[in-house]
């Protein structure tokens, strides 16, 4: 019976009944599928010489509404710290500090007692030569007319001119005494006041004092930080510092994203702003300490190496709590204040998908960037 079964099958295989019935590769889930693919692969391909690909610029910095000074000591001396509270505002020119100056004051003491003693009998002392003056002038006159007419002599002539050049003389030495005192207290008030005070530059909020009350300083060293102030209407901008790579492809007028520390960007997104400028050299860490003031700050700017400064002007939206456009809309129900650490990026161009992968098949190919 195996046998007859085997038989029958050897026959079926054999029978050329089935040879005109088409065999069927795959059913119609199959070839859905395979569209599928192939639409999706048509679609990455055009997107990949289509498509925009950002290429971001990213750096740190703070929020600031004005230019931050350092008002530092001009000479070595023992300090009086006259605006001792922080957070003061104070007009342009108000004196905030005093750093003692012995010698100084020791030249100003000199030339003022100097100047007060030539000015105690200097208005007596002219009035009476320039009446000594007239009296010369007239002397003079008359002999000279009789002179002319013969009825003196050559020598009492010269004595009288004599007389009216030396008082002549003398009136314009103590006119020069008392120039030259004018000058010499005027010039050691001038030094002293320079030396010795720490004035405002401008009007200004004090934000950070640096020096201790009667502590003996250096000359250059930091006694206040002086934040300038801007009218409300200037709003807040942020000063960036970015790494030396792509800095010099950011250009005025790019786009840029902000987001400040204190708010969460993957809940309320990022401030929309734009270039203003861009520093022309990379910011050394002297020049970064003297604008900010901060050490600690100014570490972690520079931890990637000499930064460039990008300035970023903030889009303004009244209807937003913050005062600002953001990318989510409406924002944080916060103000932005300066002061806050931030992040932020620069799309510094647009490339399609192609343009990068290109470049590295070509050297994968070739074995070379050419």
């Amino acid at each position: 019976m195996a046998l007859e079964f085997r038989k029958q099958a050897l026959d079926k295989l054999t029978s050329p009944e089935d040879l005109d019935r088409i065999m069927k590769v795959t059913d119609a889930r199959g070839w859905i599928a395979m569209g599928t693919i192939g639409l999706l692969l048509f679609a990455v391909v055009i997107w990949a010489f289509t498509g925009l690909v950002p290429t971001v610029v990213s750096g740190s910095g703070i929020l600031m509404k004005g230019d931050i000074v350092i008002l530092d000591a001009k000479a070595d001396g023992r300090v009086n710290m006259i605006a001792n509270q922080q957070g003061l505002v104070l007009k342009s020119g108000t004196l905030v500090a005093t750093v003692d100056q012995p010698a100084l004051n020791q030249e100003l003491s000199s030339a003022r007692d100097a100047y007060n003693g030539v000015m105690t009998h200097y208005k007596t002392r002219v009035a009476l030569l320039k009446k000594r003056l007239q009296l010369q002038e007239s002397r003079l006159s008359g002999l000279k007319g009789l002179f002319d007419r013969g009825l003196v002599d050559r020598p009492m002539m010269a004595g009288a001119e004599g007389d009216f050049i030396n008082a002549q003389n003398e009136l314009y030495a103590l006119e020069l005494m008392m120039s030259n005192a004018r000058d010499r207290y005027e010039d050691a008030k001038a030094a002293y006041e320079w030396e010795t005070s720490v004035t405002m530059p401008y009007d200004g909020r004090i934000i950070d004092i640096d020096a201790d009350d009667a502590s003996l300083v250096a000359k250059g060293t930091p006694l206040f930080h002086v934040e300038k102030l801007q009218p409300d209407s200037a709003g807040v901008h942020v000063v960036l510092y970015v790494p030396s790579g792509l800095a010099k492809k950011i250009r005025e007028g790019m786009a840029a994203m902000v987001s400040p520390a204190t708010v969460k960007a993957e809940e309320y997104g990022h401030i929309i702003g734009s270039v203003v400028s861009v520093s022309e050299y990379p910011e050394s860490v002297s020049a970064l300490k003297a604008k900010l003031g901060n050490d600690m700050l100014v570490s972690t700017l520079s931890r990637n190496g000499a930064p460039y400064e990008v300035l970023v002007r903030l889009q303004k939206d009244d209807e937003s709590p913050s005062g600002y456009r953001w990318t989510s809309g409406r924002g944080p129900d916060v103000k932005i204040t300066q002061g806050a650490f931030c992040t932020g990026s620069v799309s510094v161009e647009e490339l399609p998908p192609a343009a990068y992968v290109l470049p590295v098949i070509k050297k994968m190919v070739l074995g070379s960037d050419q």
